[in-house]
């Protein structure tokens, strides 16, 4: 899957300056912001990816919790489930 992924590949960071945060390639001021249009042919991709994080994060920490508590097969398919979707979001 990691093949058709269309974002700009990680690592990015949030660099702040003068109070406004922007993603970036490097953890320094003065690299584009990898949500600008102009600067970014990947633009559109990074903000459907930077849209769906609440769900990522969200989905992986519930699936997580499940996995550290034992929980069963169907009880994990729903987390996976709810992964899937969250990824869906973030890639098409």
């Amino acid at each position: 899957m990691s093949d058709n992924l269309k974002h700009t590949p990680g690592p990015w960071f949030a660099v702040e300056y003068a109070g406004r945060y922007s993603f970036q390639r490097k953890d320094e001021y003065g690299d584009p912001d990898l949500l600008d249009q102009d600067s970014c042919s990947r633009a559109c991709y990074n903000a459907k990816l930077a849209a769906a994080a609440p769900e990522l994060l969200e989905a992986c920490v519930e699936f997580i919790r499940k996995c550290d508590f034992g929980e069963t097969k169907s009880e994990l398919y729903s987390s996976y489930a709810q992964m899937k979707e969250a990824i869906k979001k973030a890639t098409e």
